[in-house]
């Protein structure tokens, strides 16, 4: 005999007001269920946008700004370069 059957066969014998409170719980039990599945299927789907991430920046090219070292003439104003 397997679980399922030993399951069956006590529920069976079971009188209703207790059938209630079984089937409460199965309820319960099965919502549990339902909430591990979404928060691991959750988890995956967050790693792999991160994964996405990483890869896309990794493909980003970065150059490096190279200061410019003038002196500004005494008409030259400091802030010319941004305007």
């Amino acid at each position: 005999m397997n679980t399922r059957e030993a399951v069956v066969n006590k529920l069976q014998q079971l009188p209703d007001p207790l059938l209630s409170r079984v089937d409460e719980f199965l309820d319960f039990l099965i919502a549990q269920q339902q909430d591990q599945a979404v928060n691991v299927q959750s988890e995956d789907t967050l790693t792999d946008r991160w994964k996405q991430w990483f890869e896309a920046v990794d493909q980003l090219s970065v150059s490096t700004h190279q200061p410019q070292n003038r002196l500004l003439n005494d008409d030259e104003e400091v802030w010319a370069d941004y305007y």
